[in-house]
C-alpha cells in the first residue's frame, strides 16, 4: 500500500494543480485513487487542488465501476489509477467510477517528440518510442485534447494496450 501511495504522490506531483473538483457543476471528482476498501465500501481520492487534497468517500452499494473501458468491481480498482467519479446527492457517496491508467508497466516521462503515429518520451536520459493507436485518448490538464495539442518537454503518462498507446495524460501549466 505504501508503494501505491508513493506512486500516487509521484503522479500527483507530476500533475499538480491539473485535476479539479467541481461539486456544484455535475457533482464530479477527478483524481488519483490512493486507497480502496471494498469490504468497508470506501475509497480515497487525491486531487491536484491545493497541492494534493485527499477525499475519503463512500461507495454506493450499486456503484457502477468502469476500469479501462470495461465493467468492473470496486475490489478491482488499483491504487494510482486516475479516475473520474460521479457523486450522489450527498456529495460524499460515489455512484459511478471511470478508472484508467493504473498499471506499473505504463511509461512516464517527458515528451521528446510526438506525431499522429508515434510518441517518444525521455526518462533518466533514455528515449522510448511508442506507436500511437488510431483511437488514442489525449488529456491535457485533465481535459480532453488532441494529439496535435501536445508539446515537447512536457510531462506525460502513457497507457498502453498491447504495443500501442491508447491514453496520454499530460500537464501543461499556464504561465
Amino acid at each position: 500500500m505504501f508503494h501505491g501511495l508513493s506512486r500516487s504522490l509521484l503522479a500527483l506531483s507530476l500533475f499538480a494543480g491539473t485535476l479539479t473538483l467541481a461539486f456544484a457543476a455535475g457533482k464530479k471528482l477527478e483524481g488519483v485513487v490512493t486507497v480502496v476498501d471494498a469490504d468497508k465500501g470506501t475509497i480515497t481520492i487525491v486531487t491536484g487542488e491545493d497541492g494534493g487534497k485527499f477525499y475519503d468517500l463512500k461507495l454506493a452499494k450499486d456503484v457502477k465501476v468502469i476500469i479501462d473501458e470495461h465493467v468492473g468491481r470496486p475490489q478491482e480498482l488499483k491504487d494510482c489509477a486516475f479516475c473520474k467519479c460521479e457523486l450522489g446527492d450527498d456529495d460524499k457517496t460515489v455512484v459511478k467510477i471511470d478508472s484508467f491508467f493504473g498499471k506499473e508497466e505504463d511509461p512516464l516521462g517527458f515528451i521528446k517528440k510526438v506525431s499522429a503515429d508515434e510518441i517518444t518520451i525521455e526518462r533518466d536520459n533514455a528515449d522510448r518510442t511508442f506507436k500511437v493507436s488510431d483511437k488514442v485518448r489525449v488529456y491535457i490538464n485533465a481535459q480532453p485534447a488532441k494529439i496535435a495539442d501536445l508539446k515537447d518537454a512536457k510531462p506525460a503518462f502513457l497507457r498502453l494496450r498491447g504495443d500501442a498507446v491508447v491514453i496520454i495524460w499530460c500537464t501543461m501549466r499556464s504561465k
